[in-house]
């Protein structure tokens, strides 16, 4: 298994408007600005802001693509990791093409939700070395709009998993949506870790047979334990700075710094007093998610069969 580069640059907008997103949600699609000129015309400090956001993350990605294109050492994983949905702006879509590409780089993936249609940046692209990690929000989107594209990867042969946050109202799409989805696609369910959102015992089963790494999907305590982030996968920011995780504020040096990648690697245990995201506890050792992730571990879809999938109890 190839080390990782979970990479977060300064985008920060997305089409969609997800009530449960951690995120920041304005807009600042091509089409949703254009709408909208009439109400931007009136706040233009905060247009010029948005341009100076994607003006500042195009530089930022442009000097990660300049630094893996020159990299001779050991083959990456990349996973591009946005706060926002990234493929709207044609500098990501560029990215992913050319990284898949790059002898450095074994293999490429993103977070998406899959609103933008992969034969629109998958062109140039090696589908075997791309992966998606893609979310369904059947408030913003239709099922059958999100298929259509589910089923545009899979005839490119663009390896995927499908992923839907676990509240009690989306329980009967959820079944839906597993239904729908060929067998091989993991489908995988978020817990909705926010007051009242804990399921029933009834509700949890429903929810386990879709997903039977369900469990791991909630808080873990990690202080002092054995987390393989910083080990097998680092944080990329914007600037270069690199961190243990996403979620580790101390940074270890910079990526563009000669040296401070490798330095950077290093067994330690979990400073923090508990993980809550996937991208976190993916790499807590006593889960052993990376095993059953495999080589499917940046775009979260396990090489075995997923009915076959069972939780490691700590």
């Amino acid at each position: 298994m190839n080390v990782a580069l979970l990479y977060r640059g300064p985008l920060a907008s997305c089409n969609y408007a997800c009530g449960y997103c951690p995120f920041a949600r304005h807009r600042a699609s091509a089409a949703e600005l254009e709408a909208d000129r009439a109400a931007l015309a009136a706040d233009r400090a905060a247009l010029a802001a948005d341009r100076a956001e994607l003006a500042a993350d195009r530089a930022a990605l442009a000097r990660f693509v300049a630094f893996l294109r020159d990299w001779r050492g050991v083959p990456l994983a990349v996973l591009f990791t946005p706060r926002g949905e990234a493929l709207h702006h044609a500098h990501y879509q560029a990215a992913i093409g050319e990284l898949s590409r790059l002898p450095g780089v074994a293999r490429v993936a993103i977070q998406t939700n899959l609103s933008v249609a992969p034969e629109a940046w998958l062109e140039g692209a090696d589908p075997a070395r791309v992966g998606v990690w893609a979310s369904y929000h059947p408030a913003q989107t239709s099922r059958q709009g999100f298929l259509a594209r589910c089923e545009s990867l899979r005839r490119r042969g663009v390896r995927f998993s499908v992923g839907m946050v676990g509240k009690r109202e989306l329980i009967d799409e959820l079944e839906a949506m597993r239904a729908a989805l060929p067998e091989e696609v993991y489908l995988w369910v978020n817990a909705f870790k926010h007051e009242g959102g804990e399921l029933s015992p009834e509700e949890r089963a429903r929810v386990e047979a879709i997903d039977p790494l369900f469990s791991c999907s909630t808080v873990h305590a990690t202080r002092g334990r054995r987390c393989l982030a910083g080990e097998r996968s680092l944080a990329v920011a914007g600037d270069g700075t690199l961190r243990r995780c996403h979620f580790v504020a101390e940074p270890l040096g910079s990526l563009y710094a000669p040296g401070d990648l490798e330095r950077a690697l290093a067994p330690r245990p979990c400073p923090a007093p508990s993980c809550r995201c996937h991208l976190g506890y993916l790499y807590l050792e006593e889960l052993g998610l990376l095993e059953r992730f495999g080589d499917g571990f940046l775009e979260r879809a396990p090489e075995r069969p997923w009915r076959v999938l069972s939780p490691r109890r700590p």
